[in-house]
């Protein structure tokens, strides 16, 4: 098994290349950027029963 990364539409994020941007930038709403994480299972190979985890660290670049 392995975590995977995905955009608010659903598509998959090549992690160390793709960039998350922020969705809304209003007066109300400041603006966020969200990504959904699961367990994904890895080509070739077997899954079995058992827990997953992780550690991540996310970067935040203000332009």
């Amino acid at each position: 098994m392995g975590i995977g990364f995905f955009a608010e539409d659903d598509t998959p994020l090549d992690i160390n290349n793709d960039l998350l941007k922020v969705s809304k930038i209003t007066l109300s709403h400041l603006g966020k950027v969200s990504f959904g994480v699961q367990p994904v299972k890895l080509a070739n190979q077997n899954v079995t029963a058992g827990g997953v985890s992780g550690a991540v660290t996310v970067q935040i670049e203000r332009l």
